[in-house]
Parts: structure tokens; sequence; C-alpha cells
């Protein structure tokens, strides 16, 4: 590996500082940039954020379940600045200013390691981490909060495989050894896709250090040992079933139609690698049922697996950018149904860096051919390709930019969704909820009915529209929905507890109370369900099971303000103290 010396390090310093200056530049509007979506139940409503002692770990089906570091930063977030989202979005924004730093340090001495001059490779490098930061199919993973999970993970497998290639060096100490397993090991806490880092680390290192699989076993033997090794909490995570309802065989899709679906997400992501233009929160992708259908993205991703494969066999170099690419969206677009999102921008964060990578260096190879044969010319090519590395990189910050704006306001960014993709039923049952969050009650009701219309099976959409028709006063509409949910997901609480609230507004306190015990059932942490059951025990006269009830609520949450009055207000009835 390169030495360092006071000029190169004077320009690795520049190169940081630009890199971190267009970050911040082309993000600073996403600090305003509001809670959305998921980050409703893994923050705002998620008792473990809101205490750092003792730590909590957070109920099953979050995006933050089963991944305790992305939870720890949350927590973090909370004891130092509330609910306020600048805070949350500063560090978003860090991780991926860092992330991107990391991008440029290792192609650097990626490229210096195999004999490039340092100030050639610097250059080529920041050209890779600009293009990569800037790209507008990553927006969403930085601009939307609870995917901090792929920040953080993406983070923490770029800092194992840097400290990786320090391990490789002459003479390297084995401090970068363990740097490396440890940053392994604080991945494999935020995400599922750290899978892929020991396999990473492993063919870099046959690529680019030892030169076969061989050499690497005998020459870093301790550091791949340690990487391998980093899957055991990964799995112990994976077997607790942290997602269990959104992730898995048993939801009605089977591996051969996920894979089949999954021919054409991909094929769509590398669209969308080149082609930006059809963004959004949500995309709605339905399952391919049928092999004929999957036929033509099916056989374009196998000629691109199988133009990988020989590219790792003959060209290894450029083979490690294609296995980055395809091991990283393993995970979750090969045979692992995820069926709740089929497609999501955010999984391409780190694996678009492959496709920037070698669109680079293709372009640099093509140019240099040219400058080669240009005589008298080379000048001005050279000029032309930083004027057209510049460009991209504006054109990308600029459409950044524009996302963000779109993500600056709920009802905006669920609009644009529903817009995009008229037969998006999550994006028309999401912007129902914005609407009915500020205030228009009226409109959420029409876009959950369109939801609805879309597919009739959509739980969330008749769950949500009998909320709002309850608060709109239409209670016999409101349990026709709830019971409709209830059917389609009988295993949720939330129909229960909104049945629960519509017996209370009738005044029907046992029917309240059985629909109450029966979400608690499924739920037994849901901190409203306890404090209305105990609502409807003291309507009835059962004072010690209201009593208890508010104590289990208060215990579950302790900063929880309804079950904490609540429960003082009781007291101030009962003239009681705490037991």
């Amino acid at each position: 590996m390169p030495t360092t010396t006071p000029h190169r390090l004077r320009r690795w310093t520049a190169a940081i500082a630009v890199i971190v200056g267009v970050v911040v530049g082309v993000y600073w509007r996403s600090f305003g940039v509001p809670f959305l979506f998921d980050d409703h139940s893994a923050i705002l409503d998620n008792p473990a954020v809101r205490q750092l002692w003792p730590l909590l770990t957070p109920a099953a089906d979050l995006p933050v379940s089963g991944r305790p570091l992305v939870s720890l930063s949350l927590a973090l977030n909370y004891a130092l600045s509330g609910y306020e989202v600048f805070g949350y979005h500063v560090v978003n924004l860090g991780c991926h200013a860092a992330s991107a730093c990391l991008v440029f340090a290792i192609a650097a001495r990626t490229m210096c390691a195999a004999g490039r001059q340092p100030a050639a490779s610097q250059t080529t490098a920041l050209v890779i981490a600009l293009l990569w930061a800037t790209h507008p199919l990553i927006s969403e993973a930085v601009v939307y909060v609870v995917q901090r999970t792929e920040l953080m993970v993406s983070f923490f497998m770029l800092a194992a495989l840097y400290a990786a290639l320090r391990a490789f060096g002459a003479g390297a100490s084995r401090w970068w050894t363990s740097t490396a397993v440890v940053a392994g090991m604080a991945a494999t806490q935020c995400k599922e896709i750290a899978v892929a880092t020991p396999i990473l680390i492993l063919a870099y290192d046959r690529a680019f250090a030892a030169g076969s699989f061989a050499g690497a076993w005998r020459h870093h033997r301790l550091l791949h040992v340690g990487m391998f090794l980093t899957w055991l909490p990964l799995a112990a995570g994976i077997l607790a079933g942290p997602r269990g309802d959104s992730v898995g065989f048993d939801h009605g899709v089977t591996a051969t139609e996920y894979l089949q679906t999954q021919a054409g997400v991909v094929m769509w992501y590398l669209k969308s690698c080149v082609a930006p233009t059809d963004l959004a929160i949500s995309h709605f992708w339905p399952i391919t049922t049928h092999l004929a259908d999957a036929a033509l993205p099916g056989l374009a991703l196998m000629a691109a697996t199988a133009a990988a494969a020989m590219a790792w066999w003959r060209w290894p170099k450029i083979g490690f950018l294609a296995l980055w690419f395809f091991a990283i969206l393993a995970p979750t677009s090969s045979v692992v149904p995820i069926p709740a999102e089929v497609a999501a921008e955010r999984r391409m964060y780190l694996p678009l860096l492959a496709i920037v990578a070698l669109a680079v260096l293709a372009i640099e190879h093509a140019g240099q051919r040219l400058i080669q044969a240009a005589g008298q010319g080379r000048a001005w090519l050279r000029l032309g390709g930083a004027i057209a590395a510049v460009t991209t990189i504006a054109l990308f910050a600029q459409m950044t930019r524009d996302r963000v704006e779109i993500y600056g306001d709920e009802i905006t960014v669920w609009r644009d969704a529903a817009d995009k993709q008229q037969d998006n039923a999550v994006a028309h049952t999401n912007l129902g909820l914005a609407y009915e969050r500020s205030g228009d009650l009226l409109a959420a009701i029409a876009h959950y009915h369109r939801s609805i219309a879309i597919r009739e099976d959509h739980a969330v959409a008749h769950l949500n529209l009998g909320g709002a028709l309850a608060r709109h006063g239409d209670l016999d509409a409101a349990a026709r929905s709830l019971n409709r949910a209830r059917e389609l997901d009988p295993h949720h609480p939330a129909p229960w507890i909104n049945l629960g609230n519509i017996a209370i507004m009738r005044g029907a306190w046992v029917e309240a109370t059985r629909l109450y015990q029966r979400a608690l059932e499924l739920a037994p942490t849901r901190v409203k369900a306890h404090v209305n059951l105990a609502l409807a025990f003291e309507q009835l006269r059962r004072f010690d099971e209201a009593r208890r009830h508010l104590q289990r609520a208060v215990a579950l949450d302790p900063t929880h303000t309804q079950a904490r009055t609540a429960y003082d207000s009781f007291l101030a009835r009962r003239h009681g103290r705490p037991q």
C-alpha cells in the first residue's frame, strides 16, 4: 500500500473536504424533513427509543427490531433532542458523508496498490465518491430517518473493508485486523445484508491482495476467520425472528415466485442507476406467478450473472465489482420473500457503488484510449472528460435536491408516489394517513376508499378507514371496516383496540373489555390497550383490575404521557396510592 507523504495527505484532506461539502450542500434541506411512514412506529411510538437505560428491546416487526445498534443510535438522538427531527437528520447525513469518505479512501488506495499514480488514483476515486454520494437513487436512505439501518450497516461494511485492505498491506499491525472484525461485527447489529461482508473481504483479498483464495487463507487467515465468525451473532438475531410477520415463506409467496419477481426488480434497479426518473417512497410491484412473465427480465439477469461470473474468472478486479452488486442485493432480492415491500430504492445504497465505479473506470479507460490516439488534441479531451464528470455530478446533485424537496412534506411525498403509480394501494393509504394527520378527515377517507378499490384485501387501508370513520362519527361503517381488517389480519391487535374504542363511544363497557383483552392477548405490551382497558374496568367498578392495568402501562413505558396521566387521575379519583 502507498506510504503517506505531507503532499499526499494534503490532497486527501482536500478531497475529503470536497466530499463533505458537496454532501452537505446537496442534503442540507433534509434537516427539516418530517418523520415519515415507518418513522412513526419505529421512533414516535417505540418505547425503546425513549430511554437509554435499562436498554429495551423494540417490539417485533419494526424496522429496528433485531438491529440493536440502530435502536441505540435513535435512543441517543431522543436523549439529546427528543423528537426534534434536526438531530436525527444530522446523524443520517453524517453517516452518509462518512461512507462517501470511506469510498474515496478505498478506491484511491486500491488503485494506488494496483500501480496507478497517486494523483490520478485520487482524482478517479473522488469522482466515484461524488457520483455515488449525490446519486438520487439513494436519497431515500439519507432523508428517511429510519432507513438509518441502511446507512449504518453500509458505513460499518465499508469501514471493515477499509480496515481489511490496510491489514493486507506489508507490515500491517494486528490493529487493522481487529478493527475490521469489530466493524464487521457492528454491521451485523445494523442490518442483515452484513452477511455479505466476510465474502466481499475474502473476494477483495483474492482479487487485489493475495491473488488467490489459497494465498488469502495462507497470509490473512486470522482476519478471514474473524470475519466469518461475525455470522454467529447475525444468525442468532435472524433465528430470533424479529420480523417474522413481514419476511419469510409463510406469507403466501413462494421462493420461486419471489425470485421470478426479483428478476424484473433488479432490472429496474439497473435502469434507475442510469435514468433515475421514476423514484418514489413506495413502489407497487405485483408478484410474478407465471414463469413466462419473468422470461425477458430473467434472461437479462441470467446474462448479467453469467457476465459477472466470467469477469470474476478472467478479470477478478472487475469481477469483484460485479460480486459486490449481487452479493449485497442477494439477501433482499433472491428467494426469501419480503412481500410487504418487493422493491425499495434504499436497497441499492451500497450496490449502486459497484455500478458507479464500473462506469467511471470504463469511461476513463475509453477516454485514455482516445487520448493516446488523439495526438495534439489530448488536452481538449482531458478537459472534456473533466467537464463531463462535473456536469454529471451537478446533474445528480440537482435531481437529489429535488427529491429532498418532495420529502419535505408528508402529503407531497405520498402524492408523488400515488401520482407515479395510480394502482399503488400503499401510497393511497399513506396519503390518506398524511391527510388525516393534517386534519383533513374527508380527504383521508377518500384515499382510504381509493386504496381499497385498488386492493380490497389491504388490511391497513380497512384499519385506517375504520379509525377515520369513527372520528367522523359514522360508528356503524367504522365497525364494518375494522371487522374486515380483523378478518384479513386476525393477529394484528389494532383492529381489536379500535373496535374497543367504538364500544366505549357506545357505552358498551363489557364489550370494550372483551375487545381490549383480546388485543392484549395478541400484543401484551400495547400501552394504549392497557390504558383503555383500565378505563372500561373503572366504569364497571372493577377498580383493582383497572389499577393493575394502569400500573402495567406505566411499567411498560414510564415516559408515556397518556398512561402516566391516566394513572395519576385514577389515583386522584380513588384517593389511593401506588402499590
